[in-house]
């Protein structure tokens, strides 16, 4: 859960020192996924292509992913770019895992929010699920997110 805490103060609770936060207006909630979610790296981003969709009135869009799990993925884009629409269906994304292969899937938007970058420009984010994934879609991402995970594992002993 993410939160705006605005003025938070020392005060003394239960025999103990603390700090207090008024309770936020808006909270986000990130994980809603039954799936573990890996974070992409910043320094191999991965891109998911959406294709063109008849009656959608849109071209083929290379969009940054910014998390991952076996059931679905988070993707980043300029907010005038484009739009993607919640509840909408996208047929054939492709996304290249290293190592692995070309993940080709059906995602469908689920929730868009704007988000503002460091540089202060908004963003939007898009969270979209695989839509009836089939082992194709699956082993893919389970071996991807295994091998991530192990690097990052190889990684923190190295330090």
């Amino acid at each position: 859960v993410q939160f705006v805490a605005n003025e938070p103060w020392p005060v003394y609770y239960e025999n103990s020192d603390a700090i207090f936060v008024p309770l936020p207006e808006k909270l986000l909630r990130l994980q809603r996924r039954d799936y573990f979610r890996l974070d992409a790296l910043p320094l191999h981003p991965l891109k998911c292509v959406i294709k063109p969709v008849q009656n959608m009135g849109h071209a083929m869009h290379q969009i940054t992913v910014t998390d991952i799990s076996v059931g679905g993925i988070s993707l980043v884009y300029p907010e005038k770019e484009f739009e993607l629409k919640p509840g909408n269906i996208y047929p054939d994304c492709e996304i290249d895992l290293p190592e692995i292969g070309t993940l080709t899937a059906t995602l469908q938007v689920k929730n868009i929010f704007d988000v503002a970058s460091r540089t202060g420009k908004t963003n939007r984010r898009a969270g979209c699920v695989f839509v009836k994934p089939d082992s194709k879609t699956t082993l893919p991402l389970q071996r991807y997110v295994a091998q991530m995970q192990r690097h990052a594992a190889a990684m923190s002993t190295n330090k």
